[in-house]
C-alpha cells in the first residue's frame, strides 16, 4: 500500500492506494493544515486526521503502507525547513535509502533467478522478507521523524 497526502491552507487530502494504482482509501478535512496558517500542533493534528482516514477507509494500519508522499503547504522557504528541525529532510533519506537498497536486493535476487531458474524458489522467500525488512526501516524513519516533530505518542 502507498499513502499520498496534499495538505493546504484550507484542507487536506489523503489516499491509500495498493500496488496496481487501485484507490483503496480516502480521507478528507477541511481544517487547514499549513502551519503557518494555525500552528505546528494544530496542523499536525488536521494531518493526522485526515490520514487516519484514508488509512480506515482502506482498511489498512500504519504498518502496511511501504511508501508515501506528502505535499505540504508552508514549507516553501529555508526558514521553514530550520524550523522543522530538519525533519523532512531526514523523511527524504529514509525513503532514498530504502529505495536504493529494495532496488540492489530486488536486482540481485533477479539476477540469481536468471542465472539459476530453479533456484527461484528459493530465492523469492528470503528476497520478499528483506524486502519487508528494508521497508521498515523506511516506515521507522518516518515515525521516529513524526515523533521527534512531537505529532504521535
Amino acid at each position: 500500500m502507498v499513502l499520498g497526502f496534499e495538505g493546504g491552507g484550507s484542507h487536506g487530502h489523503a489516499i491509500v492506494a495498493d500496488g496496481t494504482g487501485r484507490v483503496c482509501g480516502v480521507g478528507e478535512i477541511g481544517d487547514s493544515t499549513n502551519w503557518e496558517d494555525v500552528g505546528i500542533e494544530a496542523a499536525g493534528a488536521a494531518a493526522k486526521a485526515c490520514v487516519r482516514g484514508a488509512l480506515q477507509d482502506a482498511g489498512v494500519q500504519p504498518e502496511d503502507v511501504s511508501a508515501s508522499v506528502f505535499s505540504l503547504a508552508g514549507v516553501d522557504f529555508p526558514l521553514d525547513v530550520d524550523l522543522l528541525g530538519g525533519i523532512p529532510l531526514a523523511i527524504g533519506l529514509s525513503a532514498l535509502g530504502g529505495a536504493l537498497g529494495q532496488g540492489r536486493a530486488a536486482g540481485a535476487a533477479l539476477e540469481g533467478i536468471a542465472r539459476n531458474p530453479q533456484a527461484s524458489g528459493k530465492i523469492f522467500v528470503p528476497m520478499i522478507v528483506g524486502l519487508a525488512l528494508i521497508e521498515s526501516l523506511v516506515i521507522y524513519g518516518l515515525l521516529i521523524a513524526f515523533q521527534l516533530f512531537g505529532k504521535i505518542g
